[in-house]
């Protein structure tokens, strides 16, 4: 499993740079898509924005495995969310179980950005394989 928590900068411009550069090929785009990827951490952008759309072109949002309103995933500012610029991101090869907004005070108290916590799973290699078509199964062999 390949996990990257990352922090984005405050221009548009630099968050664009930093999304194009963390999914090219020197990044997460040279990875085995059966291989699993977690994109993490604070993107200083919202769902919608030219950043998210990009990134989501490759990866997906966890939280939208979630049912009901997303409002209840706003992590910024922690005494009281208002916005939804804190994200995980995952590709197919990660199977999302739940996900969760910790607040706290402890939470709090730590940041002006509250926490996310995914419960996620990594999808055996030939199960990805298989949803992707690929012929290549059997020259998997469980770790």
């Amino acid at each position: 499993m390949h996990i990257i928590n990352t922090h984005f900068g405050l221009s548009t411009v630099e968050r664009l740079h930093q999304a194009r550069t963390l999914l090219g090929p020197s990044w997460l785009g040279g990875i085995d898509p059966n291989e699993a990827i977690v994109l993490c951490g604070d993107f200083n952008s919202r769902a919608g924005s030219a950043t998210y759309r990009f990134l989501t072109r490759t990866l997906t949002d966890v939280v939208d495995f979630e049912k009901g309103s997303k409002n209840r995933f706003r992590t910024f500012v922690s005494a009281s969310p208002f916005i939804r610029i804190d994200h995980v991101f995952t590709n197919a090869a990660v199977t999302v179980e739940k996900m969760e907004r910790v607040r706290t005070a402890q939470a709090i108290l730590a940041s002006d950005h509250l926490p996310l916590l995914a419960h996620l799973q990594c999808q055996p290699r030939e199960k990805v394989m298989r949803q992707r078509g690929s012929n290549l199964v059997d020259s998997y062999v469980p770790a």
